[in-house]
């Protein structure tokens, strides 16, 4: 059994909707655009941090707390709902009296990802494809600049990561991405695919030209949204993520996917721009990736596929949302002290090698190496070391076989 109250004070309702979804402030309430209806004009959805509750006041007309959140977001049970969000806050089962009078049985095998239908990786794979293709054309070419000069991002890094270039937003039928309802959103800008084992796509964010508070974005070098583009209305309050729904989140960079070698540490940015910049200037150091934003938490399968590391370095930008972040960071931290919060040596990573160059990052990502090997010689001799490599073994066992059956 788990305390339902326990949960609900450690899992955010805005965090959590804000995973999948852009809230604006609107009073006492949160806005956005429904994931689970064709919302794109109006915001249906509205979010209620105070009371933790949320409600589609449009074609579904539907509510309720967290748990309702992820029973309809990932059409489960209510059962299944409250173990993913206990596994996702580390809060971990309440022991009965009758319970308590007996060893625990061991526990199950954490479940594997299952990742998109077929239908959805195989059309994926075709629009990451293009969107290489078109970076690489000479109609890429001011994508490419932006990413060199205000990314840092080699040819190299951009290849390794199939980052692409979509010119043009488009709409399409969900029956080719195997999906149903509303239509697929392609939007133009940078194509950033997230891969699981085996090169498999698993999700595909596009990263729009909105306008920014400096110069040097995005909008600079591609030109901004245009009123058709533009779902909200205003360029201003305009997501600066968009790409194809029905995809899969995964562990972004992971050493397996990229060929590279895996190390016993890793570090974990906030999101794809830094995780690639750390790996293009530190992948012979440590392993880099991102779980994809600074509000996404880890869920349980997440911490067993974590299992592998010695240690986890976490360094989230310099600003608000960051700084809530590292709250979540330093919670897990007193249940898996494994996981340690880095210091971020700017606003973020890219800033940093902006600012003090390409060196001076290499720099940083080594001796952030360093201290994580440190902290994990510390532990070394402790008996959850070894039992955390027996599930190591065991689970890329299991997830190896699962890559095979995914790529067939």
């Amino acid at each position: 059994m788990y305390d339902i109250e326990e949960i609900k004070s450690q899992v955010k309702i805005d965090d959590l909707v804000g995973q999948t979804v852009v809230l604006r402030p609107s009073g006492t309430s949160l806005l956005g655009m429904c994931p689970f209806h064709d919302n794109h004009n109006t915001p249906a959805l509205a979010v209620w941090p105070a009371t933790g509750t949320w409600k589609c006041f449009g074609a579904c007309n539907e509510g309720g707390d967290i748990f309702a959140w992820v029973m309809k977001r990932d059409k489960v049970e209510f059962k299944e709902a409250v173990r993913l969000l206990a596994g996702a806050a580390g809060v971990a089962p309440r022991l009965g009296s009758a319970a308590q009078q007996k060893p625990p049985a061991a526990s199950p095998p954490s479940p594997l990802p299952a990742g998109p239908d077929e239908p959805w990786r195989n059309r994926a794979e075709e629009f990451v494809t293009y969107a290489q293709q078109v970076l690489r054309s000479p109609a890429g070419d001011r994508a490419r600049e932006y990413l060199f000069k205000e990314r840092g991002l080699w040819p190299e890094t951009l290849e390794a990561f199939r980052v692409g270039y979509m010119p043009k937003a488009h709409y399409e039928d969900p029956g080719r991405w195997g999906l149903e309802g509303k239509k697929i959103w392609l939007p133009r800008g940078i194509v950033i695919p997230g891969m699981w084992r085996g090169g498999i796509v698993w999700y595909a964010k596009v990263r729009r030209p909105v306008p920014e508070k400096e110069p040097g974005g995005l909008v600079d070098y591609i030109g901004g949204l245009s009123a058709a583009e533009c779902i909200t209305g205003d360029p201003k309050l305009e997501p600066k993520f968009g790409g194809p729904r029905g995809g899969t989140a995964t562990l972004f960079g992971h050493p397996l996917v990229m060929g590279s070698k895996s190390h016993p540490v890793l570090i974990l940015t906030e999101g794809e721009w830094d995780a690639m910049l750390g790996w293009q200037l530190g992948n012979d150091l440590a392993d880099v990736g991102t779980l994809g934003g600074a509000a996404r938490h880890m869920d349980a399968r997440g911490l067993a596929f974590l299992a592998k590391y010695a240690s986890v370095g976490v360094v989230m930008d310099a600003d608000a949302t960051g700084d809530k972040a590292r709250e979540y960071w330093q919670q897990l931290r007193q249940v898996n002290p494994r996981v340690v919060v880095l210091d971020p040596p700017d606003h973020d990573l890219t800033d940093y090698c902006k600012h003090a160059g390409a060196r001076s990052l290499r720099q940083w990502l080594a001796r952030a190496a360093s201290d994580l090997m440190r902290s994990a010689m510390d532990g070394i001799e402790a008996p959850e070391h070894w039992q955390r490599c027996q599930a190591w073994a065991q689970n890329e066992a299991e997830m190896t076989l699962a890559c095979s059956a995914n790529a067939g």
